[in-house]
């Protein structure tokens, strides 16, 4: 293999940032997700950045012998990310449809559904309803879960007949809940612990298919587009739709996570949610920027630190819940919501919804958090302590019950 008469990744000091990713997009003229930007730095400079069967060889070993290797993809990703121009590029690199997207959209929108696996999307009147199906794990999260869930997306967004989105979780097997829908019960700690999850689940998953609900996303046929002061819907440019969530039983870690993108979420009164990011030893994705916002820094820290944990009807679950309802009422409240929100008329929504984002959220601010976001989770998910962390509070906890 060629990695065996490469450097091993990460010794290849790392030189100029900018002038590497104009080699790697032809001076940006080409348009490159983070996986093949990284795939062809590892091709084009040996030792920068781990190469596919370094990744692979990584994938192969539990959590515990890791080499670390993918620490190297943090900090090239931090470097691109912390520069304006180059990371603002990126991002808007990764707002674009996936090409598995475009070329399942016609039978999308000629039969109205698709089943990705991990995730199914279905039009249900003027509703593109993406639900996450991995009922054998509690709909929790992995790189399968966000590659369905951004096609997912992709999909709705890209359907003219879909005027908002909505996400739940569907229907579960676990014994405890089985019979039930569990909106997620965030990362999959067995994959993490057992070394299957890859560095990059992290990243693609915050600048993919969550971006796309909370910003929108570029057309097929959109030329060089930033951050939309219109919407183009019907011309290539810039789609985008007002997203709602069901959250039933319960929205733990990831979950909880992608509460804070909605435009309105409903959920069951006894519904639980939390941010574990202190039992596992990682960064709650873009949580530490967005909830805040929602609950004031001192519940946001007791919340990401602490891993205090609130029903969705206290008064700390109704700063992220917008309605409680009785269960099994969750899928009425949801289509009555979206049927309130689009009588405005899709134009204002729309508009209403760019003006809170510019000034809860603007790009440039995303950007810089996702730089230090990561360098910081490669730092995490490299470091003993996640191993020790997950055996202290998830594999014992596993083995009693």
């Amino acid at each position: 293999m060629s990695a065996t008469h490469s450097p091993p990744a990460g010794t290849v000091p790392l030189r100029d940032h900018v002038s590497l990713y104009d080699e790697l997009t032809e001076g940006r003229a080409i348009r490159l997700r983070v996986e093949e930007l990284l795939e062809r730095a590892a091709d084009t400079h040996p030792g920068l950045v781990p190469s596919q069967e370094e990744i692979a060889a990584e994938r192969g070993r539990e959590l515990r012998e890791q080499l670390g290797v993918e620490l190297a993809q943090g900090r090239l990703l931090a470097a691109w990310l912390g520069d304006a121009d180059v990371g603002t590029h990126l991002l808007e690199s990764m707002l674009r449809p996936k090409p598995e997207s475009i070329d399942l959209l016609p039978g999308y929108l000629s039969d109205g559904h698709v089943d990705l696996g991990a995730a199914s999307v279905e039009r249900q009147g003027n509703l593109g309803v993406v639900t996450l199906t991995r009922p054998e794990r509690l709909n929790a999260e992995n790189d399968e879960t966000t590659d369905a869930l951004e096609t997912a997306v992709d999909l709705v967004l890209l359907d003219p007949g879909s005027e908002a989105g909505v996400l739940r979780g569907g229907v579960v097997d676990h014994p405890r809940y089985r019979g039930r829908r569990v909106f997620s019960s965030g990362l999959d700690l067995s994959e993490l612990y057992a070394g299957r999850l890859s560095y990059l689940f992290f990243i693609v998953r915050e600048l993919g298919f969550v971006a796309k609900m909370l910003r929108g996303m570029a057309g097929p046929e959109a030329g060089e587009v930033s951050e939309p002061t219109r919407s183009a819907q019907t011309d290539g440019g810039w789609v985008e739709a007002p997203w709602l969530a069901g959250v039933e039983t319960f929205a733990i870690g990831g979950g909880a996570q992608l509460l804070l993108v909605m435009d309105r979420v409903v959920a069951e009164r006894d519904a639980f949610l939390s941010l574990p990011a202190s039992r596992e030893g990682i960064i709650p994705g873009a949580a530490a920027l967005r909830l805040p916002r929602f609950t004031g820094i001192s519940a946001a820290r007791r919340s990401i630190m602490f891993d205090e944990q609130w029903e969705a009807g206290s008064p700390e679950g109704r700063l992220l819940v917008d309605e409680i309802v009785r269960r099994q009422g969750v899928g009425e409240a949801v289509a009555a919501a979206a049927e309130r929100l689009l009588e405005m008329g899709t134009v204002s929504v729309l508009a209403n919804r760019r003006a809170l984002r510019s000034a809860q959220e603007p790009l440039d601010a995303f950007r810089a958090f996702m730089s230090t976001y990561a360098i910081e989770q490669a730092r995490c998910l490299t470091s003993e302590a996640l191993v020790r962390n997950l055996e202290r509070s998830w594999v014992g906890r596993r083995a009693e019950g």
